[in-house]
Order: structure tokens, then sequence, then C-alpha cells
């Protein structure tokens, strides 16, 4: 009897311990640790100086696009070569059939193998099928040619504008646009009254334009004077 008495003491004793044991783990567990708070000025200078660091580095896809591809003369759809025009023609894999020719009068020149061609008032696909056909067969087998613009011929302005002369043509250049790089108007200058005359048109005869029509390669601007 009294060993067993003893029992149930010393089981009771254990409960009670385990017991008090599981108080303390929990509160040691749902006690909040202090966490230091955070300097919001400290952060907000990394992260500045991080994003600076990096924009520093890291170029964006159009400055590397610009970097990588050269630039080039812009196609005109159904443009028709002509005196002034400057063309460069490549065979792929044949260095010595690379060539750049400057356009003369005629709008002939001489081409390896085949001799003298003629271009002018031609496309540049029809440029292109010449060659591929002249060197298919007798001195190349399917030949990959290529025929680009490096640059057009120049347009000309002149008249009642500050400084006219020749200019440089590129695909989208307005007649108020080559009169600002013939330095503008002169205080002469009727500005409703504005000619151009196209290289190769049908009649050659000067037509009345506005400032927002679009030149072609070898147009001449004209300005007239004003009578009042």
């Amino acid at each position: 009897m009294f060993m067993k008495g003893k029992y149930i003491l010393q089981c009771s004793l254990l409960a009670f311990a385990v017991l008090l044991l599981g108080c303390g783990s929990s509160q040691i567990k749902d006690k909040p640790v202090p966490v230091p708070a955070a300097d919001e000025k400290a952060v907000s200078e990394v992260v500045d100086k991080t994003a600076s660091d990096v924009s520093e580095v890291v170029e964006t896809p159009a400055d590397f696009v610009n970097q990588t591809i050269p630039a080039k003369a812009p196609i005109l759809t159904g443009y028709r070569l002509g005196s002034g025009d400057s063309i460069h023609i490549e065979v792929f894999g044949e260095a010595e059939l690379t060539l750049d020719v400057l356009l003369n009068d005629s709008g002939t020149f001489n081409y390896p193998y085949l001799g003298q061609l003629q271009v002018l008032n031609k496309t540049l696909d029809e440029v292109q099928a010449i060659i591929t056909e002249g060197l298919d067969g007798d001195f190349l087998v399917n030949p990959k040619v290529s025929v680009t613009v490096d640059t057009y011929r120049e347009i000309y302005v002149g008249g009642e504008v500050a400084n006219g002369g020749n200019f440089a043509f590129q695909p989208g250049l307005s007649v108020g646009k080559a009169i600002v790089l013939a330095g503008g108007f002169t205080e002469r200058a009727s500005r409703s009254r504005i000619q151009v005359i196209s290289e190769g048109s049908t009649d050659s005869k000067p037509k009345r334009v506005n400032l927002d029509y679009i030149l072609k390669p070898g147009d001449v601007v004209t300005v007239p004077r004003r009578f009042f």
C-alpha cells in the first residue's frame, strides 16, 4: 500500500514538471524578439547607389542597336536610279565582285566579267537581276547578289533663300525642311509660289507645291521673288 502511494506521488510530480516545462516553452516561443528598426535613409541611399551603378553599365536596347548596326540609306519603294546616286554591289562569298559605284550622267560603269552595264532609270531589283543572270552559269553557280543605295543624288534649292545650293537627300525630306537647310526664306520670298521640278519627269515643267510636299532625289526647288 505504501509503495502504491509512493508511485502515485511520483507520477503526479512528473506530470506537474512536464506541465511547467510546456508553459515555459510556450512563453519563450511566443515572446517576440526585439529587432532593431531599419535606418530608412541608409536603405534609400544604398538602393539609389545600386540603381545608379546598374544604369552606368547596362545599355538600353536602342543604344545597343545604334552602336552595332551601321546606318544605311532607307529604301525608296520602286526607286529608279539616276546620275549622282551611289550604289553598293555585293556578291556573297566573292569579295572581288564587291563594288561601290557613283553613277555618272550616262548611268554606266564597268563590272568584272560582265563589262559595261547601263543602269540609268532602273530599279535596284532590275540591276540585281542583270548582274545575277550575267554571272550565273558561265562564272558562278547560283550567285547571291545584293544591290543597295549608299547615298541618293542631291537636291537643289535656289531662288529667294539665304544660302541656296545642293543638299543631301534623305527619304521623307519635305520642301519646308529643304528650305531650312538652305538657311530659310529671304525677306522678298514668295512663300505661296514655291515650285519644284522633278528629275526624270515626262514634262519637266515646274509645279507649285506647299511646304509639306515630299521631295524625291534630284528635285530642284525654286522660291520665287514676290512682287510687293
